[in-house]
C-alpha cells in the first residue's frame, strides 16, 4: 500500500490519480464496495440521516445564538429579572423557529446540494467510477 501512497500527490495531484489511489487501496485491502460506498456517503453527509443531523446541528447553533442574544436583554436587578426590548422572535414556538430556519435559502440549498450529490454517488455501482465521480474536496474529507 505504501507504493500507492508514494506515487500520488494528495495535495496537488489530479482527482483521477487520487481516486485511483483510493480504489487501489480498497482492492488491496479487499474492502467490500457497498460498505465503502455506504461509509463514504454517510461521512460526506449525503444520506438522509446525515442530512438530518447536519440541519439539526446547525439549528442548535442557531438557537444558541438566539439564547445568547436573549441573555443580553435579561438582567437581574433588585432581586427581580428585567427583560429589555426583546424582538418578536422570542414569542414564537421552537417548532415555528425550526420551520423558519429549515425554510431559509441557506438550509434549502444545503439539503438540496447534499441530496443531489448523494443521489449521484449512490447510483454508481462501480468501485473505481465511484471515487472518480468525487471532487478533490470530497476525497480529501474522506481521508486516506
Amino acid at each position: 500500500m505504501s507504493q500507492i501512497v508514494d506515487n500520488v500527490d494528495f495535495v496537488n495531484g489530479n482527482v483521477q490519480d487520487i481516486a485511483n489511489a483510493y480504489y487501489q487501496r480498497d482492492v488491496q485491502m479487499n474492502l467490500d464496495f457497498q460498505q465503502v460506498k455506504n461509509h463514504a456517503l454517510r461521512k460526506l453527509g449525503y444520506t438522509q440521516d446525515s442530512i438530518q443531523r447536519i440541519v439539526l446541528n446547525r439549528f442548535v447553533r442557531h438557537i444558541n445564538d438566539i439564547v445568547g442574544q436573549y441573555n443580553q436583554n435579561v438582567m437581574f436587578n433588585n432581586n427581580q429579572f428585567i427583560v429589555n426590548n426583546l424582538p418578536n422572535m422570542y414569542n414564537i414556538s421552537i417548532h415555528q423557529m425550526f420551520e423558519d430556519f429549515r425554510n431559509t435559502e441557506l438550509i434549502n440549498n444545503l439539503v438540496n446540494r447534499h441530496l443531489d450529490r448523494g443521489n449521484v454517488l449512490s447510483n454508481i455501482n462501480n468501485h473505481s467510477v465511484f471515487y472518480n465521480h468525487m471532487t478533490r474536496e470530497e476525497l480529501g474529507y474522506l481521508g486516506w
